[in-house]
């Protein structure tokens, strides 16, 4: 039988390579965004199952919530269990554009150009838009991209045929919620302006019409398409990032009596799950932020960020959704990939924590990537822990340009054939970087946590999706713990 899979996986390859072209791409970031898009609503894990327990309440919420990523996960694979190379912009971000992992950079500060860095591997990366454009393509970016969206941290010089300046998020006179906390870090609330006269969606529409095949203007400067010349077209898109503000219009389409989920019973078991952590652990998830808001609002006051932050995440698929839709309308359909990443999660009160900078499950990444050329995989879910260092590999494999040498990260076209194999892939297990020497490493059963003071924590990916038993201490673990310890040291060294 494992013969006949071997077979099966070789057969699809060779016809793999033989379809290689130079196809289109369309490259789309989301600021922030945790892995709560409705197709993944019903994963083991999922934040929406906690927030709505009511199955036909869960489904209503998920029509309006991310209709458009849905529909395009319908049409390609969708990475339910993506790591991040690390829990911040700039390291996610610039190991993803560079293909270059902090294991190997230890690149994971946000407040460092990785031009500017001490690494010269960094200051000489090959981007993968400037790979690309140095093999034929013609690429263009607007938005966030790169950890910064202005300035040297756009990467103008050497990723872009074209970078287009321009603003981010949303914009116009904010309301602010009623559980706002005046001076606190995560204001949130929203304004009338509607969706389409909002900055990321104007982004959106100006990728959109470049598809489209219109001449767009923007800071005086006309842009078409070339004629004939593949493109890479990146757009980077800031909401859910805070401040939360969204559109009214987005706002609207979600009840807080509906989060029936968040009750006096999850604040209990939310404030209980930090028991078991390490010391560390609990250094990266502190309680300040979410103690205010429920200091101020109760239960209510963090029903009322979700809220907020769930018409963000509403307001990003519209976005989304203009793009989908000029690629489908457009002659490029038949030869555009569309790739869909969040360059990492967020945590919405998970063991008291409102924030990102933590090792957990709420720190995952969406990945959704739809090829023409592999329509038997449309709508599959895969489960395979993977990485969005692989994104780098994938996109050259699948447009048949060589990537350089020194990239990391594993080619998922095998997965994208066959999002359900069940043999073991070639190439390293996932790993996360989020400070020199602190790691996470995903195998296909385990998490495991390793801290720069010594402590660890693990946890079972299916036994345990939401991450609130760490393993360390039980004696029937102590073995796999030493096993996988000696795996994680020979990735990154001891």
């Amino acid at each position: 039988m494992q013969r006949q899979i071997v077979a099966v996986l070789l057969s699809i390859l060779i016809a793999d390579i033989a379809i290689a072209q130079q196809k289109n791409v369309v490259f789309i970031v989301v600021d922030d965004m945790k892995t709560v898009a409705g197709h993944l609503s019903e994963q083991p894990g999922s934040f929406l199952q906690t927030v709505y327990p009511d199955p036909a309440v869960r489904q209503q919420v998920v029509s309006v919530l991310t209709p458009n990523m849905d529909a395009l996960a319908a049409r390609g694979v969708s990475f339910s269990q993506c790591l991040c190379p690390s829990p911040l912009c700039n390291g996610s971000r610039t190991a993803v554009m560079t293909g270059l992992s902090p294991v190997i950079t230890e690149f994971t500060s946000n407040n460092v150009n990785f031009r500017d860095s001490g690494r010269i591997e960094l200051r000489e990366a090959v981007t993968l838009p400037e790979n690309l454009k140095d093999n034929g393509y013609y690429s263009l970016g607007i938005g966030k991209i790169y950890h910064h969206p202005d300035g040297p941290f756009t990467d103008a010089g050497r990723s872009w045929t074209d970078w287009i300046d321009a603003g981010i998020g949303t914009n116009g006179p904010v309301n602010f919620a009623e559980y706002y906390i005046p001076g606190s870090v995560f204001k949130f609330g929203a304004n009338e302006f509607p969706v389409a006269e909002h900055w990321d969606y104007r982004n959106s529409d100006l990728i959109a019409k470049l598809i489209e095949g219109e001449t767009v203007t923007r800071n005086d400067n006309d842009y078409t398409l070339p004629q004939g010349q593949p493109f890479f077209l990146a757009c980077g898109i800031y909401r859910p990032h805070h401040p939360i503000y969204a559109p009214q219009e987005m706002v609207d389409l979600f009840d807080r009596t509906d989060m029936t989920g968040i009750d006096e019973a999850y604040l209990q078991l939310v404030t209980d799950d930090r028991d078991d952590l390490s010391a560390r652990g609990l250094g990266h998830a502190p309680q300040g932020h979410f103690g205010a808001l429920v200091s101020r609002g109760g239960v209510e006051g963090w029903r009322d960020l979700i809220k907020h932050y769930l018409a963000c995440v509403a307001f990003a698929d519209r976005c989304v959704g203009r793009i989908i839709e000029a690629v489908e309308n457009s002659p490029h359909a038949d030869d555009t990939i569309i790739v869909l990443w969040s360059d990492h999660g967020w945590a919405l009160g998970e063991k008291r924590h409102l924030k990102k900078s933590a090792f957990w499950v709420e720190s995952d990444s969406m990945l959704v990537i739809s090829d023409p050329d592999i329509p038997r995989s449309a709508g599959a879910i895969c489960r395979r822990p993977v990485s969005l260092m692989d994104i780098y590999p994938t996109i050259h494999s699948r447009c048949g340009v060589a990537a350089p040498p020194e990239v990391t990260g594993n080619d998922l076209t095998p997965l994208l054939r066959f999002p359900w194999f069940p043999g073991n892939l070639p190439g390293a297990p996932p790993i996360a970087v989020l400070n020199r020497d602190e790691f996470a490493m995903d195998t296909r059963r385990y998490r495991l946590i390793r801290y720069d003071e010594g402590d660890y924590e693990l946890y079972s990916r299916h036994a345990d999706p939401y991450y609130r038993n760490n393993l360390v201490g039980n004696p029937f673990y102590d073995k796999i713990l030493a096993e996988l310890l000696i795996e994680l040291d020979e990735q990154v060294g001891d």
